[in-house]
This record gives C-alpha cells, structure tokens and sequence, in this order.
C-alpha cells in the first residue's frame, strides 16, 4: 500500500520554477535558520516541522532549528513570525486555520493572511475521531446515543479554542446532536495526553497524534473525517458511511515567511522542500506519521489559501463564529 502511495506522491509532486543556476547563485543560508512550531512539542504541526529541519540541515550544514511558541491556538507563535525581518532566517510552519480563521475568530490577533508569504505546503492531515476504551464505545452512533443517554457526561479535547480540532467536535455536534463538552489544552499531544489518562473521553484529532494508540489499543478509531477512508486506517469509516453527513474536516500545514521576503530565497526553500518530498525515506517517514506528502508549489499554496477562505470563515460561523 505504501509503495502505490509513494507513485502517486511522486506524481503529484511539482518542481519548483527555479533554475539551477538561480539556485546555486542564492547565499542562503549562512547561518541557522528557525523554523516556529506555534504549538507544544509532539504535536502534528511540530512532528512535521522536525522532518523538513533535520532534511534541511542535512542538505545544507546550517542548523534549522525547531522553535516552539505556543499559544492563543497558533496565534502567539505566527504573530511572533509575522515581525521578524524578511530575510529567510525566521519562519513558521502555518494552516489555513491559523492564517485565516485565528484573526476572523480573535480579531487582534497582530497579523493578517497578507503578512506572510508562502513557501511550500508540507503535509496533509487526516482527522480521526476516537474514544478511550474504557468507553466500551464502539461505532460513532453508539457515540452519539451513549452521549445523549448520559447528558453532561461526556466532554473532548483540542489544541485549543478555535482549532481545528476544536471546530471539528464542535461540527461534529452541529449535525449529529451528541451532548459532549469541549476542553481545551495548548496543543494536540497534551490533548491526547489527556484521553490517554482518561481526563477526557473523545478527541477529534489528527492520525499522526492518535495513530499509535490506536496500533496500541490505547484508542479506539470510530470513524475518519476525510471524504475517503485513509491508507494508514483502511478498515474505519468515513464519517458518511457512519452515518453522518456534512462534518468533514481535513487541514495541512504550510511553510512560511514574513512578507517581503526575497523572492530567491522564497524560491530556494521552495526547490529544497520539493526535493525534499522526492526522497523515498521522507515520504515513508511521513506516512507513518499518518501524514500524506502535498504539492509543495508556491504558486498553489497561495490559490489555495484564497479559495477556502470562504469555507473556513464559514466554519468559524457554524462553530460558534468570532470570540472579539
């Protein structure tokens, strides 16, 4: 299954538009680079910056240095990105909920969309809906009937208020009734941390944080909230054939620079993510990670975060829309 996942990356991955005479002519870089992680360390968003550092310190010999700034769902990290100089030397790993829904759903967040600029998607992330065992939970109606049998019992957990995470439960809610309280934590791995020490009884959570308590049996998977089942859980439903229509919610992270960054340094980081992705080890390391490899162009990466603008705002509304 890996192998036929690997083709297909390999397909889909698009060489950046810089020659290599441009790219050897870029003295970039010639000293460490950080890259802001804007969640605590363990989490999806650090697991997949850990991967294209230590490729990117192996490629050049200059260090790229993993800073963990967590805090205000992403926003304290990515504020922090968004005033350092634009010379490539800081740069964060974003999403679209932290560029798009963090300054609708905050207001004063201190930095917009407009103030970075993007340099490469990384990674796809697939959300997984489980239980702790404990539970005796086994399918996602069984969720929903046990919640509303037991009101007030149940809650969640997520990477905070206003994450994806969070959204995802919140939907979740929306179209299926089930009464489970949210609990927010800062970031991903504490949440999963907590389920694990049965302070909380479900997640909505990326498959890289569950996937290996799953494997464990310390999880129970009942359904995926991608369109399609995923390679790394082919046996769990989607959420449509659990029975539950319009809660799908998939995220990726991007990286970034603040805006103003020369274009041959955006276009050299852009060339070395994309090699990076052509390498058979990275893409398995990827994918046991429960992340999928993406198309790394620029170009796409910015059409892209204007075109779900709209849905993610959206998302935000049904959610319980801005906390200004």
């Amino acid at each position: 299954m890996y192998h036929a996942f690997k083709t297909a990356v390999l397909a889909s991955v698009i060489t950046a538009a810089v020659t290599t005479g441009a790219h050897a002519q870029v003295k970039y870089p010639d000293k460490p680079v950080s890259i802001i992680v804007t969640f605590s360390p363990g989490g999806t968003t650090d697991s997949t910056a850990r991967v294209f550092a230590e490729e990117l310190t192996r490629r050049h010999g200059q260090q790229f240095l993993v800073e963990n700034l967590p805090g205000a769902n992403g926003s304290v990290g990515t504020a922090k990105a968004s005033t350092a100089k634009a010379d490539g030397y800081r740069l964060v790993v974003g999403s679209p909920n932290t560029l798009i829904q963090n300054p609708y759903l905050y207001g004063d967040t201190g930095y917009t969309l407009e103030s970075f600029t993007p340099v490469a998607r990384l990674a796809v992330m697939d959300f997984i809906v489980v239980t702790r065992p404990a539970l005796g939970i086994k399918t996602l109606q069984d969720l929903v009937k046990y919640s509303k049998d037991n009101p007030g019992k149940l809650n969640f957990g997520s990477a905070g208020i206003g994450n994806t995470a969070h959204q995802a439960g919140e939907l979740f809610k929306l179209r299926t009734g089930a009464d489970i309280t949210h609990i927010p934590y800062q970031g991903g791995a504490l949440a999963t941390a907590a389920l694990l020490a049965g302070e909380v009884d479900v997640l909505f959570n990326t498959a890289t944080e569950v996937l290996p308590y799953i494997k464990s049996g310390d999880a129970v998977a009942l359904a995926v909230m991608s369109p399609e089942r995923i390679p790394f859980l082919p046996d769990v439903p989607t959420l449509v054939e659990a029975g539950v229509k319009d809660a799908n919610v998939a995220a990726w992270n991007g990286l970034f620079a603040p805006a103003g960054t020369p274009s041959d340094i955006v276009g050299f980081l852009n060339a070395e993510v994309s090699e990076i992705l052509k390498d058979e080890k990275v893409q398995k390391r990827l994918f046991d990670l429960g992340l999928r490899p993406t198309n790394p162009s620029a170009a796409a990466l910015a059409k892209e975060l204007e075109a779900e603008k709209p849905a993610m705002i959206e998302l935000v509304d049904l959610t319980g829309g801005p906390q200004k």
